[in-house]
């Protein structure tokens, strides 16, 4: 049986959208993706203090809702706010012993900054932070070329230079197994 990469919305997540990257995912790396049921809302994580959620609390979930034998990772996608201790927001996170990431789109969406909705740029951005963070999970590290979607966005215009791809490097490291 081919395993598969699991796409978990989590929340209100569009599966419109979870499908989307899925099928990037599935199209950039050459392996199936499944849709998963959604782990609802993930109180669990939030912080009251940032009015944010600990994206590591989230990952860990994401990380339980997999089969090993059937998944290759999870992948969640969410719409809630992320942060990591010391960081004041991440777009997303991973865990490669767990085989799992998380990625939001509130601070990738055009809206959280006043600016009219635009599916095409909202994808284009999910499309790079996911493939990041499946990156990450899969071992590579980050990279120095600025249109890899391996290179670390620290902020959303470092995300708006990157491209949905792995550059030639990391793509030869790329070991989906």
């Amino acid at each position: 049986m081919e395993r598969t990469l699991a796409i978990i919305p989590i929340g209100a997540m569009p599966k419109n959208l979870c499908r989307e990257v899925g099928t990037h995912l599935q199209e950039t790396l050459g392996v199936p993706f499944e849709l998963l049921i959604s782990l609802g809302e993930p109180k669990y994580a939030f912080n009251a203090g940032n009015d944010q959620f600990h994206a590591t609390a989230i990952v860990r979930r994401v990380g339980q809702a997999i089969s090993p034998r059937k998944h290759l990772m999870g992948v969640g996608l969410c719409e809630v706010d992320l942060f990591m201790p010391d960081v004041n927001f991440v777009f997303g996170d991973s865990d490669r012993e767990g085989k799992a990431a998380v990625v939001s789109l509130a601070r990738l969406r055009p809206s959280w900054y006043g600016r009219p909705p635009d599916h095409s740029l909202l994808m284009r951005r999910l499309a790079s932070e996911v493939l990041h963070e499946v990156g990450h999970v899969l071992g590579l590290p980050g990279c120095n070329h600025e249109s890899c979607a391996m290179f670390i966005s620290n902020t959303l215009s470092d995300t708006d230079r990157k491209e949905a791809r792995l550059c030639d490097s990391c793509r030869s490291r790329a070991v989906v197994s």
